[in-house]
């Protein structure tokens, strides 16, 4: 990078001593009308060498060579004429001390330096001029790109960029760390620097875009490389985390706008892929809810393990088409099946075992808004716990070897019709005593990106000009993102017995103003200032801080360092058939204060949400 800062100065300092010799014969020139006597030839050449000197020197002084043409302004004008001016004062004292006025056209140094302002000033204004002029012929130009990453990723972008004309990007170099990579190439492409070059870097290539092409950077990683881009003042994206990707390739499509989940603190999660493999690979596999943001993320790490056929199961029929869309193309010999349906019919969860024989379910479809369930408790009743025990006696009755149920933090001492309901799901899952199939359940909580969670939310509020609706300035929630919580549902998976409950390592809290700010700065605004921040209150449901664990609840280690086993202590409250008959009793009938009193019969920590 510096030789190329270092060529581009001695281009340019060859250019301005052409400019003022040329000013000086124009000088000359127009002095005589065209035609000067050979007495002032000689003179000219005389002094010509002098000139060039003398204002070379002052150029430098002036630091005529610091600032961007294409940016030249009014500054830059004058630094011209000061640098021009007192090189002219300085030439003319030593005429005067060495040659004396007699003689010599005094004139010349009038039209010297007006010809030698005006060429410069031309020379350094020309670029600003054409982009201004022309700007549609400089938008149809190729787009400059710079790719951080001088590793596989950044090759394959680099190698598909060129492939593909159509793409309008020309990389002009790569940013590496790795001090061994430094002043090489990759298919003549240079490596200009480390992380701390880049916004030097931006300026001297006229970047208009960054490329940030490591996929196993951590969020720790990542953060500093994006302060620095940020500094450069051009757009910035990023690709897929390698735990995003399916078959382990990048392509110029996967390239996205870096986001507040690449940046939240947190790190990396490590799984156990040959345990995990063991138990699914070349076995039939059944998702629920396989269309939703768990859903389709736990179907995307299955898919990797080679299952002998994958069952997506899901209420939502365009969700489902798109998983299988995205899944066929790496389906490789796994079969996939596409089927519609909810949980709460027996009968016809009965005739979907019998036919497609899965020996794992993973199930991952419930209904998980909470304030909308506060108004419709008998759906979260139905689809939430219904559901769940239709499935898992569907399961032991055929043979399924193992069923993996989702749960959330909102069961914790629960204030929510929702979160109570998975409460009473943890419950049967607690209650299961079957030989042969293994039902255990992982609770975690909010993810991040899922649909209807707070990040779509602030981005799409974001993206209108505001206001970004938080609601209490002291709320805080659990993090942590789609892939890493389904990677660690793979592996509680191949823990624990019949009846465990697991609760995933969710990390430091995060306090939602705070999350708010931080995605309006990754946007290029101001809090406050250019987008609003207005507090709502809380919504039916919601807590102002989400508990991991309840007040009767303790954690043990298990054999995975980031997932815990949830012990109960004291006396614990029965669930009887009964219980869930009347509850389903309820919920057909939309009985929604009885339910609430019925849950709160079942769950006894369960303290129905009120505004205080």
């Amino acid at each position: 990078m510096k030789k190329i800062r270092y060529y581009r100065k001695i281009l340019v300092v060859c250019m301005d001593i052409a400019l003022t010799a040329i000013s000086f014969f124009l000088a000359f020139y127009l002095r005589f009308d065209g035609r000067v006597p050979a007495e002032h030839m000689v003179g000219y050449y005389t002094w010509m060498p002098v000139l060039v000197g003398i204002r070379l020197g002052f150029f430098l002084f002036f630091d005529l060579y610091g600032g961007m043409w294409r940016y030249a302004s009014i500054n830059d004008l004058l630094a011209i004429i000061k640098a021009a001016g007192s090189g002219s004062m300085v030439f003319v004292l030593v005429i005067v001390f060495f040659h004396g006025l007699v003689g010599f056209p005094r004139s010349v140094f009038i039209t010297e330096l007006v010809f030698t302002i005006v060429l410069l000033g031309a020379s350094r204004f020309a670029l600003r001029v054409h982009r201004e002029v022309f700007p549609k012929k400089s938008m149809l130009a190729e787009k400059k790109l710079l790719i951080i990453g001088a590793g596989d990723a950044g090759y394959m972008l680099l190698r598909e960029i060129k492939n593909n004309p159509a793409l309008n990007y020309r990389v002009v170099g790569f940013i590496d760390d790795e001090k061994l990579k430094q002043s090489m190439n990759i298919q003549g492409v240079p490596i200009l620097g480390t992380r701390h070059d880049i916004a030097r870097v931006v300026e001297l290539m006229e970047v208009d875009e960054i490329i940030i092409a490591i996929p196993s950077a951590t969020r720790y990683q990542l953060r500093p490389i994006v302060e620095e881009c940020e500094k450069a003042r051009v757009r910035v994206k990023t690709t897929p985390a390698i735990g995003d990707l399916i078959n382990g390739k990048i392509t110029f499509s996967q390239v996205r706008e870096v986001q507040i989940e690449d940046l939240l603190g947190r790190e990396v999660v490590r799984i156990d892929k040959d345990i995990i493999g063991k138990y699914i690979a070349g076995k039939r596999v059944m998702v629920t809810g396989a269309g939703g943001s768990i859903g389709s993320a736990i179907c995307r790490k299955v898919m990797k393990f080679a299952p002998k056929s994958l069952v997506l199961f899901g209420r939502g029929e365009f969700s489902i088409y798109e998983i299988n869309n995205e899944l066929s193309s790496v389906k490789g010999e796994t079969e996939l099946a596409q089927v519609i349906g909810g949980a709460t019919d027996k009968r016809r969860l009965d005739a979907i075992l019998e036919k497609y024989r899965p020996q794992i379910i993973f199930h991952a479809g419930a209904d998980k808004h909470v304030p909308l369930l506060e108004l419709n408790p008998g759906e979260a009743i139905l689809n939430n716990v219904i559901g769940t025990k239709c499935l898992i006696e569907s399961a032991e009755e055929h043979g399924v070897e193992k069923v993996v149920c989702i749960s959330t933090d909102k069961a914790a001492d629960p204030v929510s019709v929702m979160g109570c309901a998975k409460r009473i799901v943890e419950m049967i899952i607690q209650g299961r005593k079957s030989e042969t199939t293994t039902t255990i359940g992982v609770r975690f909580g909010n993810v991040l990106g899922s649909r209807g969670s707070v990040i779509p939310l602030f981005r799409r509020q974001i993206a209108r000009g505001g206001p970004v609706t938080v609601t209490h300035p002291e709320m805080v929630r659990y993090f942590m993102t789609i892939p890493e919580a389904a990677g660690l549902v793979l592996q509680a998976g191949a823990m624990g017995k019949c009846g465990d409950l697991f609760l995933l390592d969710m990390g430091n809290p995060v306090n939602i103003h705070d999350l708010a700010r931080q995605m309006i700065l990754l946007s290029g605004l101001e809090p406050d200032k250019d987008i609003p921040i207005e507090f709502t209150g809380l919504r039916p449901g919601e807590k102002l801080v989400e508990s991991l664990t309840g007040a009767n609840e303790a954690l043990c280690h298990s054999d995975h360092a980031k997932i815990f086993l949830i012990k109960f202590h004291g006396e614990q409250p029965g669930l009887s058939r009964q219980h869930i008959e009347e509850l389903a009793a309820m919920a057909m009938e939309s009985d929604s204060d009885s339910i609430r009193r019925k849950l709160k019969e079942i769950v006894p920590n369960y303290q129905p949400w009120t505004q205080n």
